[in-house]
């Protein structure tokens, strides 16, 4: 027969007693950590907002016949080299072609036709700013690609007309890019 030791109730409940306060301490710390954490991403966020509103459009500079212009980065697909473009028989004159891009086969503008500039040769368009205007996506030829660049509301002003939606005070046109879509 086994004889089995006597349970000591006494030193069970003193650990029991010491696992408990143990527990209730690391709930403590880990309330105090998971406040910390919270407040850390709310600062966070509200630097990020801050940033945000300081910066109200982003735009991709561009040069076209000695002009320089954006077109704003809520529209902008992608950018391409202007290469293979293959003409559109009997497109209207501002419609220089359609070229092959990431989202498929793009009809691409002359906007040196469409704003009204002096023209020069088609290799003088080096590049194809490939925009969206709700579920039309089409090209913009554009000479030279001069980077992203961000203003605030106060560095904007009203445009001189269509088919732009704002002036920088650097002197920047900012395309509208639905006003450049024809309705069917």
């Amino acid at each position: 027969m086994t004889v089995r030791a006597a349970v000591d109730f006494e030193r069970l409940y003193q650990r029991l007693a010491a696992a408990e306060q143990a527990l209730a301490e690391s709930v403590e710390a880990s309330d105090e950590r998971r406040e910390a954490v919270l407040l850390a991403r709310a600062e966070a966020l509200a630097k990020a907002r801050t940033e945000a509103e300081q910066i109200s459009l982003t735009v991709m500079a561009f040069t076209l016949g000695g002009g320089r212009y954006g077109v704003p980065f809520a529209h902008l697909d992608q950018i391409v080299e202007c290469t293979q473009l293959c003409p559109l028989q009997g497109a209207p004159r501002a419609v220089l072609g359609a070229q092959a891009v990431r989202a498929g086969i793009v009809p691409v503008l002359d906007l040196r036709v469409v704003l009204g500039l002096a023209g020069g040769p088609l290799s003088d368009l080096r590049f194809v700013l490939v925009v969206a205007s709700g579920q039309e996506r089409f090209g913009l030829a554009v000479e030279q690609t001069d980077g992203a660049l961000g203003f605030q509301a106060r560095q904007l002003r009203p445009p001189p007309g269509a088919p732009f939606s704002a002036l920088t005070l650097d002197g920047l046109l900012v395309l509208d890019v639905d006003r450049l879509v024809v309705p069917p």
